[in-house]
């Protein structure tokens, strides 16, 4: 069965959605519990104050850049950016190059240990890394 490059890149994007869309309600429906978490992150005050602010917004904008053709390639980048800072945050996570580094995800999240959580977001990596390749514009070929 023949599958369209833009039903692999449905395919693709609908978990990166979910996964997004999650994350952002979850911060939004424990509000208390996200705030106190960012204020204990190991970052430059106004770095956690960007983080706090920017973050759940940027999720809903990178799952609905996903949702629609037209935008689902920048959508498929900037979700590659967003997990590969996570994922190097959680790999000096488990480094030891922070004395704590507390969870701000949220929902069923929150039950991961930081190694599940790596592996979780290299997939999420790899899924958006199919996607940019699944996306790119087609060159016109060459004339002999």
């Amino acid at each position: 069965m023949y599958m369209t490059k833009d039903t692999l890149a449905t395919l693709l994007a609908a978990p990166l959605v979910a996964l997004f869309l999650y994350t952002c309600t979850s911060k939004y429906l424990d509000l208390a519990d996200y705030v106190q978490s960012m204020k204990l992150q190991p970052l430059y005050p106004w770095l956690r104050t960007l983080v706090q602010y920017g973050l759940p917004p940027a999720e809903v904008v990178t799952a609905l850049l996903l949702m629609w053709r037209r935008t689902r390639r920048i959508g498929f980048f900037i979700s590659l950016g967003l997990m590969v800072s996570f994922t190097i945050y959680i790999g000096l996570g488990l480094a030891h190059v922070f004395p704590r580094v507390p969870c701000t995800c949220g929902g069923v999240f929150r039950q991961f240990s930081w190694k599940m959580h790596f592996y979780f977001n290299l997939f999420f990596i790899g899924v958006s890394l199919a996607g940019i390749r699944v996306t790119r514009p087609l060159r016109p070929r060459q004339l002999h």
